[in-house]
């Protein structure tokens, strides 16, 4: 039948009587609707393993918590990507393992009331995590995902070394410790540092210095008579040393060890006085930033370097081989749990690179 002949309805006739600009305006809104329509893009798998199926959503959601979501867009896209495929690679691994997720828990409570312990309390642990950006839950979540990981890496790592021991490659010899010690000079070096009681008589608040100079004329008087110079400064030093509210009158005066190399430059006046002299009583009083300072100087140390029998650098030696050991070991169990799983695309996913998602 020829359309000639088809009977026009009532909504075709209104359409007809359309203006030519109306007309003109629902065109360009199809057109904009099938140009949004055309970039809308499916959730995609971007990798398998094993079972698991990595999709593009995945990995755009991960990527923008990488770095504060700032950064180049794919460099964070494949760091979140990395991240996820290690994660599927080690939850299959742990789900192989049948370890009790049972003793991770009782571990993150112990480890979550130590640390309670060591800030004094659970409000001040969740003030500290609130200022963070956490919450004690995110703190727990964080602490059993490492602890999974440590058991994994330990259970996998447990196998028998060269003195049939498991994991005697982690041992570490007082012999590796002492060549790693000769090895880098650098490092347990201490700066030339000085050892110091002040008593501070602080500037009035309308910047009167006369004052503050009398009292501690006042002060070195009385030390030169045989007074405390500990009790003196606990009576009325008003000095804060480190900008932190604690006044130096706290600790009697006394300073920790000052090093202009290690803690930044002193105060110019102070730097003069302790290079000039020996230990003992600084004879004249010394106008610093704060204020005049008694000063009574406690011990001087050259610049030195920590002894390999101190016991706690033998220490320190010890952890850094260790966590170096326990990163090397990681990386080959890694390496490792990849090349036994199923991944797809194989020849992408078995090296570095991360395939990008759609924008």
């Amino acid at each position: 039948m020829s359309s000639a002949f088809l009977p026009m309805s009532a909504p075709f006739l209104r359409f007809r009587r359309l203006s030519p600009a109306v007309l003109a305006a629902l065109v360009a809104l199809g057109a904009a609707t099938v140009a949004r329509a055309q970039v809308i893009r499916l959730d995609g798998p971007v990798a398998i393993v094993n079972e698991r199926v990595i999709t593009e959503r995945e990995v755009a959601k991960a990527a923008r918590a990488v770095d504060g979501g700032s950064g180049p867009r794919e460099q964070r896209m494949q760091r979140a990507f990395q991240a996820l495929l290690l994660d599927a690679i080690l939850a299959q691994a742990r789900t192989a393992a049948a370890y009790d997720d049972r003793m991770i828990d009782e571990r993150v409570k112990q480890q979550t009331r130590l640390r309670e312990e060591q800030e004094g309390s659970r409000s001040e642990l969740q003030a500290l995590l609130a200022r963070q950006g956490e919450t004690i839950e995110d703190y727990r979540k964080k602490q059993k995902e490492e602890l999974r990981r440590l058991v994994l890496y330990e259970s996998l790592s447990s196998k028998i070394g060269p003195t049939g021991r498991p994991s005697a490659e982690g041992y570490m010899s007082p012999r590796r410790m002492l060549l790693w010690y000769r090895r880098n000079p650098q490092e347990f070096r201490e700066p030339a540092a000085v050892k110091a009681r002040l008593c501070v008589a602080a500037f009035t608040a309308d910047g009167s210095e006369l004052e503050a100079r009398r009292l501690a004329e006042s002060w070195l008087e009385e030390l030169r008579r045989g007074a405390d110079f500990a009790a003196l400064a606990k009576e009325f030093s008003s000095w804060n040393p480190s900008g932190s509210g604690e006044l130096s009158g706290d600790r009697a005066g006394e300073l920790r060890w000052v090093s202009s190399e290690a803690d930044g430059p002193l105060d110019p006046a102070l730097r003069r006085a302790f290079e000039a002299r020996g230990p003992g009583l600084v004879p004249e009083v010394v106008r610093t930033i704060e204020g005049y300072a008694v000063i009574e100087l406690l011990a001087k140390r050259e610049t030195s370097r920590r002894p390999f029998e101190d016991p706690s650098v033998q220490r320190e030696i010890g952890d850094r081989l260790r966590r170096q050991w326990v990163s090397e070991q990681e990386r080959a169990t890694q390496d490792e749990l990849r090349a036994k799983s199923y991944l797809w695309p194989a020849e992408r996913l078995r090296g570095t690179a991360a395939p990008s998602a759609g924008r």
